[in-house]
Protein backbone atom coordinates (compact mmCIF):
# COMPACT_ATOMS: atom_id res chain seq x y z
CA UNK A 1 0.00 0.00 0.00
CA UNK A 2 2.72 2.52 0.76
CA UNK A 3 4.51 1.34 -2.82
CA UNK A 4 8.08 0.57 -0.63
CA UNK A 5 9.17 -2.33 -3.65
CA UNK A 6 12.76 -2.16 -2.08
CA UNK A 7 12.11 -3.63 0.93
CA UNK A 8 13.68 -7.35 1.50
CA UNK A 9 10.07 -8.85 2.78
CA UNK A 10 8.13 -7.50 -0.24
CA UNK A 11 6.02 -10.37 -2.00
CA UNK A 12 4.96 -8.07 -4.78
CA UNK A 13 7.90 -6.13 -5.65
CA UNK A 14 7.35 -6.42 -9.47
CA UNK A 15 3.88 -5.61 -8.80
CA UNK A 16 4.84 -2.46 -6.29
CA UNK A 17 7.48 -1.61 -8.68
CA UNK A 18 5.31 -1.22 -11.56
CA UNK A 19 2.47 0.32 -9.73
CA UNK A 20 5.26 3.20 -8.46
CA UNK A 21 6.92 4.27 -11.84
CA UNK A 22 3.57 4.68 -13.44
CA UNK A 23 2.10 7.09 -10.71
CA UNK A 24 5.38 8.57 -10.76
CA UNK A 25 4.76 9.57 -14.09
CA UNK A 26 0.96 10.17 -14.21
CA UNK A 27 2.25 12.22 -11.68
CA UNK A 28 4.93 14.10 -13.50
CA UNK A 29 2.39 14.74 -16.41
CA UNK A 30 0.20 16.66 -13.67
CA UNK A 31 2.68 18.36 -12.46
CA UNK A 32 4.27 19.42 -16.22
CA UNK A 33 0.53 20.71 -17.12
CA UNK A 34 -0.38 22.01 -14.25
CA UNK A 35 2.73 23.62 -12.09
CA UNK A 36 2.70 21.82 -9.39
CA UNK A 37 5.04 20.12 -7.30
CA UNK A 38 3.46 16.85 -6.20
CA UNK A 39 5.10 13.61 -5.68
CA UNK A 40 4.35 10.10 -4.99
CA UNK A 41 5.08 9.75 -1.28
CA UNK A 42 2.55 12.99 -0.99
CA UNK A 43 0.25 10.52 -2.52
CA UNK A 44 1.29 8.27 0.04
CA UNK A 45 1.93 10.08 3.13
CA UNK A 46 -1.73 12.10 2.50
CA UNK A 47 -4.22 9.43 0.96
CA UNK A 48 -2.71 6.42 1.69
CA UNK A 49 -1.68 6.85 4.97
CA UNK A 50 -3.93 8.93 6.48
CA UNK A 51 -7.13 6.48 6.55
CA UNK A 52 -5.37 3.35 5.88
CA UNK A 53 -6.86 2.14 9.07
CA UNK A 54 -10.73 2.40 7.15
CA UNK A 55 -11.36 -0.76 5.18
CA UNK A 56 -13.32 1.64 2.45
CA UNK A 57 -10.61 3.26 2.12
CA UNK A 58 -8.16 0.48 1.59
CA UNK A 59 -10.94 -0.81 -1.02
CA UNK A 60 -10.43 2.32 -2.80
CA UNK A 61 -6.71 2.63 -2.70
CA UNK A 62 -6.95 -0.86 -4.18
CA UNK A 63 -8.96 0.04 -7.00
CA UNK A 64 -6.81 3.19 -7.45
CA UNK A 65 -3.47 1.41 -7.80
CA UNK A 66 -5.65 -1.36 -10.07
CA UNK A 67 -6.84 1.12 -12.19
CA UNK A 68 -2.98 2.69 -12.81
CA UNK A 69 -2.07 -1.36 -13.50
CA UNK A 70 -4.58 -1.86 -15.88
CA UNK A 71 -4.20 1.51 -17.87
CA UNK A 72 -1.17 -0.41 -19.62
CA UNK A 73 -3.32 -3.18 -20.84
CA UNK A 74 -6.19 -0.37 -22.52
CA UNK A 75 -3.53 1.42 -24.05
CA UNK A 76 -1.97 -1.99 -25.94
CA UNK A 77 -5.96 -2.85 -26.11
CA UNK A 78 -6.18 0.16 -28.48
CA UNK A 79 -3.42 -0.48 -30.33
CA UNK A 80 -4.45 -4.16 -31.39
CA UNK A 81 -7.97 -2.93 -32.75
CA UNK A 82 -8.42 -3.80 -36.24
CA UNK A 83 -7.57 -0.92 -39.60
CA UNK A 84 -11.62 -1.17 -39.20
CA UNK A 85 -11.63 0.10 -35.93
CA UNK A 86 -12.92 -2.48 -33.39
CA UNK A 87 -14.62 -1.87 -29.98
CA UNK A 88 -13.53 0.88 -27.77
CA UNK A 89 -15.48 -0.86 -24.69
CA UNK A 90 -12.22 -1.79 -22.71
CA UNK A 91 -11.26 2.30 -23.33
CA UNK A 92 -14.59 3.36 -21.88
CA UNK A 93 -14.96 0.97 -19.43
CA UNK A 94 -12.02 1.57 -18.38
CA UNK A 95 -12.85 5.70 -18.26
CA UNK A 96 -15.98 4.36 -15.69
CA UNK A 97 -13.75 2.88 -13.66
CA UNK A 98 -11.67 5.72 -13.20
CA UNK A 99 -14.74 7.99 -12.49
CA UNK A 100 -16.13 5.72 -10.01
CA UNK A 101 -12.56 5.82 -7.80
CA UNK A 102 -12.43 9.66 -8.28
CA UNK A 103 -16.01 10.06 -7.00
CA UNK A 104 -15.45 7.86 -4.24
CA UNK A 105 -11.84 9.91 -3.22
CA UNK A 106 -14.15 13.24 -3.79
CA UNK A 107 -16.86 11.88 -1.28
CA UNK A 108 -14.33 10.59 0.97
CA UNK A 109 -12.14 13.45 1.22
CA UNK A 110 -15.20 15.79 1.33
CA UNK A 111 -17.41 14.03 3.84
CA UNK A 112 -20.00 17.18 4.54
CA UNK A 113 -21.31 16.23 0.85
CA UNK A 114 -21.88 12.29 1.81
CA UNK A 115 -24.94 11.22 -0.28
CA UNK A 116 -24.27 13.84 -3.07
CA UNK A 117 -24.05 13.30 -6.41
CA UNK A 118 -20.48 13.81 -8.27
CA UNK A 119 -22.05 16.65 -9.69
CA UNK A 120 -22.88 18.88 -6.69
CA UNK A 121 -19.55 17.93 -5.40
CA UNK A 122 -17.78 19.13 -8.27
CA UNK A 123 -19.83 22.52 -8.32
CA UNK A 124 -19.43 23.34 -4.37
CA UNK A 125 -17.71 26.61 -4.31
CA UNK A 126 -16.37 25.59 -0.60
CA UNK A 127 -14.36 22.52 -2.74
CA UNK A 128 -12.51 25.06 -5.19
CA UNK A 129 -11.20 27.27 -2.47
CA UNK A 130 -9.93 24.46 -0.75
CA UNK A 131 -8.19 23.25 -4.04
CA UNK A 132 -6.94 26.61 -5.15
Amino acid sequence: MFLRSQEANQTARRITTDVHARIRSSITEYNAAFGRSFDAQGLVDRFVRANLHDKGHRSIVSSLYTFVLESGDRELQLLLRSIDGGSVEPLLLHFLKGALIFESILKETYTSMAGAELGSILQDGSIRSRAG
